[in-house]
């Protein structure tokens, strides 16, 4: 076992003794869609550039930090390509993702499927009505819920509208916990 991987394994072990939530590193969900995001050699043509800006852009923990990143490349570089500012958004919804139980979503023709740590029937009946019962899921060994796009949809939006449903759900239902 390598250290960064016993400090992570010790401050979730820590948090959980505290009953506090344990954070979830954005490495732990698996993106797996259909987009181009990348940064072409014509936007950063400097390699060890492009790599700083790879390693920028896979830090990235909340929204305000992927528009620090973006702001920054607008900065230096002009105006991302769609590629760039899908490669950030990627970024963030591994993490957005991984904050409500989501451990990989992928894309097959069209059809997200979302991998979950648990069922949560408040949340399924939530994105139900959100999506026009567009969203199934499933129980068994891995859990999931799957969205069919339609035409014209992209992934990486519908992903981001199921993502900020679900935060929505999970922090309303939180609101109700307390205020009971």
């Amino acid at each position: 076992m390598g250290y960064d991987l016993y400090v992570k394994m010790l401050g979730q072990a820590i948090a959980r003794a505290k009953g506090e939530p344990v954070r979830r590193d954005k490495s732990e969900c698996l993106v797996d869609l259909r987009v181009d995001a990348f940064i072409p050699e014509k936007y950063i043509a400097d390699g060890p550039g492009r790599i700083e800006a790879y390693k920028r852009i896979a830090a990235i923990q909340t929204a305000e930090d992927a528009a620090d990143v973006l702001d920054e490349l607008i900065d230096r570089y002009g105006d991302p390509p769609p590629s760039v500012s899908d490669l950030v958004n990627v970024s963030l919804v591994r993490v957005q993702a991984s904050a409500v139980g989501v451990t990989e979503v992928t894309q097959k023709k069209d059809t997200l499927t979302l991998q979950l740590e648990s069922l949560d029937l408040p949340m399924i009946r939530g994105l139900l009505v959100a999506f026009n019962g567009r969203v199934t899921a499933g129980a068994g060994n891995r859990p999931y819920l799957s969205v069919t796009l339609q035409p014209d949809e992209k992934p990486l939006e519908l992903l981001q509208s199921i993502l900020k449903a679900m935060a929505e759900i999970l922090n309303g239902g939180e609101k109700a916990k307390t205020s009971k």
